[in-house]
């Protein structure tokens, strides 16, 4: 790797690499860190802030709709 190159740090374990070495684990530096951060997605660890979605179909069984409910946020 000479001084031109842009290196980056791995996301998962921290390590140092050239990007450009193994384009398809990027950003990660190995499959072994991009498969760890897809479990961490899998299992919940990883979460996008915001309300949680509500499912019209399950509304209509209860009788309700998305007029009825209170949305605003505090």
């Amino acid at each position: 790797m000479n001084a031109e190159q842009a290196v980056t740090r791995c996301p998962i374990c921290g390590v140092t690499f050239d990007p450009e070495a193994d384009r398809r684990n990027r950003p990660f530096c190995s499959e072994r860190c991009r498969l760890v951060d897809l479990s961490r997605w899998l299992r919940g660890e990883y979460v996008i802030p915001g309300r949680p979605a509500i499912d019209p179909d399950t509304l209509a069984e209860l009788g309700l709709d998305a007029s009825d409910l209170d949305l605003t946020e505090e």
